[in-house]
């Protein structure tokens, strides 16, 4: 590769991390500065967009897009694919709500843990396998982890 396709793929990059950077103390907070989040589910991903109208778009192995779901809460929101479909993440009064998005932005089997919660982490952990989750507690940590299965058992908190 050359020394200027090298570069420009570098400047490329750096401006593409701006462009999507939550850290920026200006915007901290909006959640119009939240961007894409992605994760993985059993029959592809799941890509919520935050920009505009929050929507979690299913898309296909083969990138064909299945479905979109529109996201029923305001807060700053995490997706991940977990048993049964897609589920979000927030915090709601101090706990972490967790609960599956339905066809049409319906939030069900809601969940909620920890005693204090803070903030998010910026991300959420998603593969083939299961999730996780982690948010600040007014004295340490909280991570709800889970599986892409249905078995008993397939969700559970720590901290």
């Amino acid at each position: 590769m050359s020394r200027t396709r090298w570069f420009l793929g570098a400047i490329g990059l750096v401006l593409a991390a701006r462009w999507c950077a939550v850290d920026d103390p200006a915007t901290a907070g909006d959640p119009a500065s939240y961007g894409l989040y992605t994760a993985i589910v059993p029959n592809g991903f799941l890509v919520m967009e935050s920009r505009d109208q929050r929507t979690v778009r299913e898309i296909d192995h083969d990138g064909k897009e299945l479905g979109r779901r529109p996201v029923p809460v305001l807060n700053d929101v995490r997706v991940v694919g977990a048993a049964g479909g897609p589920a979000i993440a927030f915090i709601d009064n101090h706990k972490l709500v967790f609960g599956r998005l339905g066809k049409h932005g319906e939030l069900t089997k809601t969940r909620k843990f920890g005693r204090a919660a803070t903030e998010l982490c910026h991300g959420a952990a998603s593969n083939d396998k299961g999730f996780a989750v982690a948010w600040r507690e007014s004295n340490g940590l909280g991570l709800l982890h889970g599986t892409l299965s249905r078995k008993p058992g397939a969700l559970a908190a720590a901290g």
